[in-house]
């Protein structure tokens, strides 16, 4: 991960529903995001277009646009006990450091804050340093016993459920 921008910042950065006419563009950004992953020697999943698809059936997916080029997209949805989980947020490689992702995040808070869900969470590869460093700048924080109570609740829930985190990843949460 470089720390400096590959291109100007953009002029401007619009956030919409994800369209029909964006899927080139997200499908393309996961493939990207593997790659990075597989750089730094982390297994991830890549989504293909037809799971993409039906994430929007039951999560909120919004698209970045940075002068009219999709940049970056984010998956969350609520979940039990009423917590915003942030499944996917993922920026176009030319695009990082030039506030896309801020935007995304803000779009969830903004949009989580409005169905009175008070916290946010995510769970990220313990090796992805340049993610948690990111969300870190947001405000997330590790999520541990002094965590918000619908944090831990959601993550007993997960582990009652076989899911959340796994050996080699954390969760962090932030309030929205």
């Amino acid at each position: 991960m470089s720390d400096k921008p590959v291109r100007p910042p953009p002029n401007r950065i619009r956030i919409t529903r994800m369209s029909e006419g964006q899927l080139a563009d997200v499908v393309r950004i996961e493939a990207s995001a593997k790659e990075d992953f597989q750089r730094h020697k982390i297994s991830v999943p890549v989504r293909e277009l037809a799971e993409i698809v039906s994430m929007t059936r039951d999560h909120n997916v919004k698209v970045a646009e940075a002068d009219d080029e999709v940049a970056g997209w984010l998956a969350w949805r609520d979940e039990s006990p009423g917590i915003a989980h942030l499944d996917t947020l993922l920026v176009e490689p030319s695009f990082r450091r030039l506030g896309v992702a801020r935007k995304l995040v803000a779009e969830l808070r903004d949009e989580a804050r409005g169905l009175r869900l008070p916290q946010i969470v995510i769970v990220v590869p313990e090796k992805a340093s340049w993610a948690r460093a990111f969300l870190t700048s947001a405000g997330f924080a590790v999520a541990d016993d002094k965590s918000p109570d619908r944090v831990q609740e959601w993550l007993v829930e997960q582990r009652e459920a076989e899911a959340g985190p796994t050996d080699g990843e954390v969760l962090l949460w932030a309030a929205t």
